[in-house]
Formats: C-alpha cells, structure tokens, sequence
C-alpha cells in the first residue's frame, strides 16, 4: 500500500460518459520522490482525500523511522510550524513555500551571527 500526500488544487472538472468525472489538478513544485511516487500509482485505483484550506491537517509524519520510534527535531518543528501557519488562516498551499522561506531566513541568521 502506497500513500503520500502534497498541495494540490483542482484545475478543471469535466463529466465522462460512463458518469464517471475527470479531475485535473495542480500541485506547487514536486520533489523527485513525489515524482517517483506519483509515477509508481499512475493508472491504480486508490482512494482521494481532499482537504479545504479551512479544515485542520495535521502532517502526517507518522512514517518516519527513527531509532527511538519518535518524530525526529525537524518534523516536529515543521508540524509546529504548519500549525502556526494554519491557525494564521493563511492558504495551506502556500506553506511549502512559506517553511522553505522560513528556514531559509532562520540559516540567514546564524551565518550573520558568524560574520
């Protein structure tokens, strides 16, 4: 079983003649894993959740393997993150871009205190 998650908002509908619909989406940049992943389920049947902006996610990390069986530092952080950002009642799929600013900003600041 495969399962795995990203932003994503739905570009076009369109109704199919068996009654089916054909959903397209959009998702901000993927990585190369999301790729892969995507690629792995393209043409399988699976289940879809959708989520609005206004319904509380919470990041499910619960993959993630370390030693002790916890959530490691940084997923900790960013799920402490992303309910900040949540809360804030920004648009959840601009966090991806938003975490990666907010760390980028927090590198900046420790090579400053080099300098």
């Amino acid at each position: 079983m495969k399962k795995f998650e990203t932003i994503a908002g739905i570009n076009s509908l369109k109704s199919m003649a068996d009654g089916g619909w054909r959903l397209v989406f959009e998702t901000n940049e993927l990585s190369a894993e999301q790729l892969k992943d995507f690629g792995e389920v393209k043409n399988i049947a699976g289940k879809l959740y959708f989520a609005t902006p206004d319904v509380r996610i919470e990041p499910d990390v619960s993959d993630v393997p370390t030693e002790s069986g916890q959530k490691t530092p940084s997923h900790r952080l960013r799920s402490r993150m992303f309910v900040y950002y949540s809360e804030k009642g920004k648009d959840l799929k601009n966090f991806d871009l938003w975490y990666k600013n907010q760390l980028d900003e927090i590198g900046q600041k420790y090579l400053d205190k080099l300098n």
